[in-house]
């Protein structure tokens, strides 16, 4: 396992309730690929009860970053990965979680293609963890490269992406 990236987890948090953020933590933490660490960006400062909650979470690879005023999601993001130590950033919204083999997948695609990034499709759920959308069939990459400039199929916390991409392009 040395031997294997480091995928780095950024997760921002603004208002979302606890047992939201809790869940999102243990869906990474029940990954199968385990060479992982979770920065959570805060970006909520005035909320005291959060911030010792996510204190609280601090552990081997677990970090936490409470921004000094609120900046927003995208900037949050940017912060969290300025503090990754790994090859590969992957994002997670504070209230998403993610199926187990979500960065075992991701990464093997990404390597085995040699591509810069990767997304995945999603399931909307509801607080219950219940499917509540529509299922859309695979979508091609023609189809997305011809969809894109007009409708985002991209969601945030299906993105696995190399770091220094990210980086290069401002974040």
């Amino acid at each position: 396992m040395e031997n294997e990236p480091i995928v780095s987890v950024v997760m921002c948090v603004y208002n979302e309730n606890q047992y939201m953020i809790e869940e999102a933590i243990q869906s990474v933490q029940e990954q199968t690929y385990k060479n992982w660490e979770l920065i959570i960006v805060l970006d909520n400062p005035t909320d005291i009860e959060l911030s010792a909650y996510l204190l609280g979470k601090k552990s081997d690879n677990i970090r936490v970053h409470i921004n000094d005023q609120n900046i927003g999601a995208a900037m949050s993001r940017n912060i969290g990965t300025q503090n990754a130590n790994g090859k590969y950033i992957a994002i997670l919204d504070g209230d998403d979680v993610c199926v187990p083999e979500r960065l075992e997948k991701e990464l093997c695609y990404l390597e085995a293609g040699n591509y810069d990034m990767v997304c995945t499709g999603r399931h909307l759920i509801d607080e219950n963890g219940n499917k509540i959308d529509v299922p859309v069939e695979d979508i091609t990459e023609q189809y997305l490269i011809k969809c894109l400039p007009y409708i985002n199929y991209v969601t945030n916390s299906t993105v696995l992406i190399k770091k220094k991409v990210y980086e290069s392009l401002g974040g």
